[in-house]
C-alpha cells in the first residue's frame, strides 16, 4: 500500500470517529444525561490580579445569545460541560423556569457539589448570601468564589469575594449518625451526599444588592451555576416602610425586618418523588390544615403522577400553595430522602421574614390545636410567653386508617353523610395511640425563622443567638400523624375526635379544592 492509500484510510478511520464521537455526546444530551437547559456556553471569568474587582466576562464559543435581564423572562441556564462519569445516574433536566426560580446545578465540574438557591440573610449584623445545597462526604474542599451579578445577567458582572462550603449537619459531615441508623451507611462509602450550605459574604457599607451570584471551586474560572438571589421580603411582605426603594434601577439594602411578613402559617414539605400521586390524602390534609390556620404550603417536585400534579395545580390557583422544582433525578439513593434536609434549609430561608411561622411536616400530618378555634392564636401565645423559644415542637400520636372508624361524636346525620360519602379518612378514623411520642422522637417544629439558622426533620439543628428549643404542652396541640400500616396488636388505642370540632369547615374547604381539581381537569 502506498503513502496515498495509507492517507486515504487515515482520513476514513477519523471522519468514522468523530461522527461516533459526535453521535454519543449528542445523544446524551437528547436523553437528558447532560441536560443543564439550552443553550450550552462555555464562560471563563478574566480573573484580576490581587483580589481586585474586575467587571470583564469573556464567552468562549460563537453563541450570542445572551442572559434574560427582565424578572418574568424564561430562565435558561448557561453551564460548561458535565464529567458525567464523575456522578452516574444523576440528571439535573427541569422545565424551562421563570428566571428566580430555584434549580438545582453544579458547583464543579466533578458534581462534587450541587448547588440550588440563593438567599439574602439579614438576621446577623452582616448580611450573608446563603446558598442551600448539597456536598460528597467528605467535604471535599471548603474554599469557593463568590461572583455578583446586576440585573442584566452574566454581562453585568458586580464583583468578587471568598465564600466558604460546609456541611449544615456537623463538621465535613461526622456529626451524621442519625443517617447511619437509618440508611447504613458508613462515611468511607463513595458517592455520598449531605446536606450544605455555601456563605458568599457582601461587603459592609455596599448599598447596592446584587441580582444574582455564581459560586466556583476555589478560583476556578468556569462557570457551572447561575442563581438569582431570593430576598425574603422583596415581593412577600406588606406594609412596605416609606422611602424604601425597589426600582430596577435603584435596588438599595433595607432591613427586611421594617415590613410586616405577608403570611401568618407557612407550611413547608420534603420533596415529593417517585411519580407520588395519593391526591385523597393530600386534599384532606391541605383542607384541614387551611380551616386550622395555615395560609401557604410549599411543595418541591421531583416527579409526582397526575392525580397528584392536578391537585397542586388546584391549590395553585386558589393562591395557597408554592410548587417549586426539584430536578435532582438520582438512579442511586446516594442522598437521603431526596436531599430532605435542603429543602427544609430552602423553606427556611425562603421566608425569612414573609412568614411568621413555619410548620414542617409530611402529607399524612396535621398540627391540631386542642382548645384554641385556630393554630395562629395559639403559636403566638407560646411565642409571647416564653420568648426565649426559637420553636415549639408539637408531640406525635399515630392515628390508624386501619382500625375500625368509631361512632361519629355528633348526632349531625348530615355531616356523618357527607365524610362517609367522601371517605374522609382524617375524620372517619378517630382512634389513635394512647402513646404520645416525647420530644425530637416523631415530633415537627413550629418555627419563628428569624431565630433558627438550621432547621431539621424533628426538631432543629441550630438556633440563633440564645435562642432555644421548646416544646407544646400535649393539651393544647398534637401532631396527628395518619398510618395506613397495620397496628401493632401490643398497641392501646383510644377515641380522640378532637378534629370533629372543625368537621364542617373541613367538608367545605375539601368541597372548593376538589371542585377546583374538576376545573382544572
Amino acid at each position: 500500500m502506498n503513502n496515498n492509500h495509507r492517507l486515504f484510510v487515515v482520513l476514513i478511520v477519523g471522519t468514522v470517529l468523530l461522527l461516533l464521537v459526535f453521535s454519543v455526546l449528542t445523544s446524551n444530551m437528547s436523553t437528558g444525561l447532560l441536560h443543564f437547559g439550552e443553550p450550552r456556553k462555555f464562560f471563563s471569568m478574566v480573573w484580576s490580579r490581587g483580589g481586585e474587582r474586575n467587571d470583564s466576562i469573556a464567552a468562549q464559543d460563537n453563541d450570542t445569545t445572551t442572559t434574560p435581564s427582565h424578572v418574568k423572562t424564561v430562565f435558561k441556564m448557561a453551564t460548561a460541560w458535565l464529567n458525567i462519569s464523575a456522578v452516574p445516574h444523576l440528571r439535573l433536566e427541569a422545565p424551562p423556569t421563570e428566571i428566580g426560580s430555584p434549580r438545582w446545578q453544579r458547583l464543579d465540574n466533578g458534581s462534587e457539589a450541587l448547588v440550588y438557591a440563593a438567599h439574602y440573610d439579614d438576621v446577623e449584623d452582616l448580611p450573608v448570601i446563603r446558598i442551600v445545597g448539597i456536598a460528597r462526604v467528605p467535604l471535599p474542599y471548603e474554599n469557593v468564589t463568590c461572583l455578583y451579578f446586576g440585573e442584566r445577567g452574566l454581562d453585568d458582572f458586580r464583583f468578587r469575594d471568598q465564600g466558604r462550603l460546609y456541611h449544615f449537619r456537623g463538621k465535613n459531615g461526622r456529626n451524621c449518625r442519625w443517617e447511619e441508623l437509618l440508611t447504613g451507611w458508613k462515611p468511607d462509602e463513595k458517592r455520598r451526599y449531605i446536606g450544605s450550605f455555601v456563605d458568599c459574604p457582601l461587603r459592609k457599607g455596599d448599598n447596592d444588592r446584587p441580582f444574582a451570584v455564581s459560586v466556583t471551586k476555589g478560583n476556578d474560572s468556569i462557570l457551572e451555576n447561575y442563581l438569582p438571589i431570593h430576598y425574603s421580603c422583596e415581593e412577600s411582605c406588606t406594609n412596605i416602610t416609606q422611602g424604601s426603594t425597589h426600582s430596577s434601577n435603584d435596588r438599595k439594602v433595607q432591613r427586611s425586618s421594617e415590613k410586616l411578613p405577608r403570611w401568618n402559617i407557612t407550611r413547608c414539605f420534603p420533596a415529593f418523588f417517585g411519580k407520588f400521586d395519593d391526591q385523597k390524602h393530600l386534599v384532606e390534609m391541605a383542607a384541614a390544615s387551611l380551616v386550622l390556620g395555615v395560609d401557604k404550603f410549599v411543595f418541591y417536585v421531583e416527579s409526582v403522577g397526575p392525580n397528584v400534579s392536578a391537585a397542586l395545580r388546584a391549590l395553585q390557583k386558589l393562591g395557597v400553595a408554592e410548587v417549586l422544582p426539584w430536578n435532582m433525578h438520582w438512579r442511586d439513593p446516594v442522598v437521603y430522602y431526596m436531599a430532605q434536609f435542603s429543602a427544609i434549609q430552602d423553606c427556611l430561608y425562603r421566608h425569612l421574614h414573609s412568614s411568621r411561622f413555619l410548620l414542617f411536616g409530611d402529607v399524612d400530618e396535621v398540627f391540631v390545636p386542642r382548645n384554641e378555634s385556630s393554630l395562629l392564636p395559639l403559636i403566638q401565645q407560646y411565642f409571647a410567653a416564653k420568648p426565649e423559644c426559637g420553636a415549639f415542637l408539637f408531640l406525635n400520636t399515630f392515628y390508624y386508617l386501619t382500625l375500625a372508624t368509631a361512632a361519629p361524636p355528633t348526632n349531625r346525620s348530615d355531616i356523618v353523610k357527607d365524610i362517609w360519602r367522601r371517605h374522609m379518612d382524617m375524620l372517619q378514623h378517630t382512634n389513635r395511640e394512647v402513646k404520645i411520642f416525647g420530644p425530637r422522637s416523631r415530633s415537627k417544629p413550629a418555627v419563628d425563622p428569624s431565630r433558627v439558622e438550621v432547621g431539621s426533620v424533628h426538631a432543629n439543628e441550630k438556633y440563633r443567638g440564645k435562642f432555644k428549643e421548646c416544646t407544646m404542652d400535649k393539651k393544647d396541640a398534637l401532631l396527628h400523624h395518619y398510618r395506613a400500616q397495620l397496628a401493632q396488636k401490643q398497641e392501646v388505642t383510644t377515641n380522640d375526635p378532637t378534629l370533629w370540632r372543625f368537621a364542617e369547615d373541613i367538608i367545605r374547604m375539601t368541597d372548593t379544592i376538589t371542585r377546583t381539581i374538576s376545573e382544572i381537569v
